[in-house]
């Protein structure tokens, strides 16, 4: 008999997954069902693959395990019906498609078109976005209170602190299909696949998933004050019509090297001391 098996992450949403996907099987109650605790399962691509291809899957996690499960299956080889239901804290993913949380969404037809991004020599796929710089330092932040037991993160805190006096920017060189460009005092160089990221901010508004290409967004040569307004546009969901400190080029095949160590954050996963990224789509 078909089933659904419900993958979830109890840390989700600063620790309120458990309870988010206990409404989700509430809403399934009559149907067969069955729980598993992704931080518990030691191997995701086993469990799948002893599944009966009718069972239905569901991810009821947030944007950084989404990613993670993800990299750890081979998604052309899947066989079942795979849907995600946002239990995290930022759900840029979601947002990004212009759905309200508490719905379930296909994710198979995403499967074949993933970019993927290259760290350190080594490569993963990215559903959502790239962060590096300012992004970078505020998910790092974030972490770190997190490990300290803090589960109620003022992300726009850390923001306001980091861009008063805790972040320095950096000098960038950023080739985008062969045509190289360089930047001074970089605040901001992410790679967007989706619109939204770093829990709603939209770099790139008009990018597009079924276009082809990545949109790479440079906020550069302004000072701490101006960086602020920019920030605060930014979370608003407005657009910076200014050349002079925001350039957005597409591409298919994007490289990124700053010339001082930054935290990367990938669909909501920091990397921390990157100096270079490329992405390919």
């Amino acid at each position: 008999m078909p089933r659904f098996i419900i993958l979830y992450n109890p840390l989700s949403d600063n620790g309120q997954g458990e309870a988010q996907t206990k409404l989700l099987s509430n809403r399934l109650e009559g149907n067969d069902l069955r729980l598993i605790d992704l931080t518990k399962c030691d191997d995701i691509q086993k469990m799948i693959g002893e599944s009966h291809p009718d069972d239905t899957l569901i991810l009821s996690v947030g944007d950084g395990t989404l990613n993670r499960f993800l990299n750890e299956i081979d998604t052309i080889e899947i066989k079942n019906e795979i849907l995600y239901y946002a239990t995290g804290s930022g759900n840029d993913f979601l947002m990004s498609l212009g759905i309200e949380k508490g719905n379930l969404v296909p994710l198979n037809p995403f499967f074949g078109t993933l970019p993927t991004v290259t760290v350190n020599g080594q490569d993963r796929k990215f559903i959502n976005g790239v962060g590096f710089g300012f992004d970078g330092y505020c998910s790092e932040a974030a972490d770190a209170l997190r490990e300290k037991g803090d589960r109620h993160i003022n992300t726009m805190g850390i923001a306001v602190k980091g861009l008063l006096f805790g972040f320095k920017p950096v000098n960038a060189t950023i080739t985008v299909d062969d045509c190289t460009e360089r930047f001074k005092d970089v605040w901001l160089a992410p790679t967007m696949f989706g619109s939204f990221y770093n829990g709603g901010m939209i770099p790139v508004p008009d990018q597009d998933r079924e276009d082809g290409v990545v949109s790479v967004m440079v906020l550069y040569h302004c000072n701490r004050g101006k960086a602020l307004t920019v920030f605060l546009k930014l979370y608003r969901g407005e657009y910076i019509h200014d050349e002079n400190i925001v350039r957005i080029i597409k591409g298919h095949n994007i490289n990124v090297e700053f010339d001082s160590p930054t935290a990367l954050v990938i669909d909501g996963e920091v990397i921390k001391n990157v100096t270079s990224y490329s992405v390919k789509r």
